[in-house]
């Protein structure tokens, strides 16, 4: 349900449903169907729970990060509540690359750059993450965002200079970008005949392996059609920083890092660098490989946070909402295994508690033999 955006309330629902169902397919559990709890309280429960669980894991992969990135983006909802959204995009030294939201920040009163550097200053010590793995920011083009001195990058800039840390990568969507040029500058002359070309190999089979065996036949530096520029055989070693040109040289010189280069899949190319031989180059790929270049997934969130917190559900808490959107946008799905482990473990502790207060009780309340008469009936002949 939390999943799909719906209502807290539909679980009565969904609950009659079910009873129907076992009633005509399997009347001799119905019984079983019907101990199961779909009220309203226990479904706001569950979404808690799940919420949380997913919270946990995100944390738990961040303790592995070797860089990270983040895109924000701030919007309105119905109630009048800024929301700003925090995703996460971490990459360890094993190239394994998460992307996930990580905060929902609810903002009742203002939203200058100071006001969302705090929040994303809390969301990164709730994950535990630190400013000199921050590799990336990318944000829209709004002056509390994007502003250079008040705006949320002039706020981050002056931590890290603060902190004598080297700068991060500050970018402007490039959605945005894109749509500021499409109103002024038509390109559709150039993006046309490539579209065409493009949709052309891909859209057929038989084209698309005709490609490939020309490729082959003119020994290109490509097997397939590539969806990305980045060509380390193909840079210059003068538009490279000083302590990765020695890397780069040896680099260019292997003959079987080349080919695995030519099957078009970077990530993999990347995982597959020998650490003792290119540690730089791989900390610094891994490091680019955790930018993002647009806020597309915070756009698509608001989406569905429109959605979620509609007219019909304008009292929608603000923790019940990250609940719903980390549920419905979350890479990670919630271990319920685990969840219920932390469940039998808190009624199991609730249980000893309980049996050692009862204990408790027992011993303050109980005396000697010799003394019950005295405490109960007072000794009128000493008195």
């Amino acid at each position: 349900m939390a999943d799909r955006g719906k209502p807290f309330t539909d679980g009565n629902f969904i609950k009659a449903c079910l009873m129907e169902a076992a009633n005509d397919l399997c009347p001799e559990k119905a019984d079983l169907f019907g101990s199961i709890s779909l009220s309203t309280s226990s479904v706001v429960r569950r979404t808690e729970e799940l919420g949380e669980n997913i919270e946990l894991q995100i944390r738990e992969k961040a303790s592995n990060f070797l860089w990270y990135s983040l895109a924000l983006d701030e919007s309105t909802d119905l109630s009048s509540t800024s929301q700003l959204l925090v995703f996460i995009r971490g990459v360890n030294s094993d190239f394994q690359i998460t992307e996930e939201l990580a905060s929902v920040c609810s903002m009742h009163r203002t939203t200058t750059g100071k006001d969302i550097f705090m929040e994303v200053q809390k969301t990164l010590q709730d994950y535990n993450l630190q400013w000199n793995q921050l590799r990336g920011i990318t944000v829209d083009g709004g002056k509390n965002m994007a502003g250079g001195r008040k705006g949320l990058v002039g706020q981050i800039r002056t931590q890290l200079e603060d902190l004598q840390i080297p700068g991060a990568v500050f970018i402007h969507c490039i959605i945005h970008q894109q749509a500021l040029c499409g109103k002024d500058l038509d390109i559709s002359c150039v993006l046309k005949p490539v579209v065409s070309a493009v949709n052309s190999i891909r859209g057929n089979a038989l084209n698309h392996r005709q490609f490939q065996a020309f490729l082959e036949e003119i020994d290109s530096d490509f097997c397939d059609l590539p969806y990305y520029t980045a060509n380390p055989f193909d840079c210059n070693l003068n538009d490279v920083p000083v302590e990765l040109q020695l890397e780069l040289i040896d680099l260019q010189a292997n003959d079987l890092l080349k080919e695995k280069h030519r099957e078009g899949k970077l990530v993999e190319f990347c995982r597959c660098l020998p650490d003792p031989e290119f540690p730089k180059l791989k900390k610094f790929a891994a490091g680019m490989a955790s930018v993002f270049g647009t806020t597309y997934v915070c756009e698509q969130t608001f989406s569905k946070m429109k959605y979620v917190k509609s007219t019909h559900r304008m009292r929608l808490t603000d923790d019940h909402l990250k609940a719903i959107l980390l549920i419905g946008c979350s890479n990670s799905k919630p271990n319920i295994d685990d969840i219920l482990k932390a469940k039998q473990l808190s009624f199991w502790l609730a249980s000893i508690e309980q049996n050692d207060y009862a204990a408790r009780a027992r011993h303050s309340f109980s005396y000697p033999a010799h003394c019950e008469k005295s405490l109960v009936t007072p000794d009128l002949e000493g008195h």
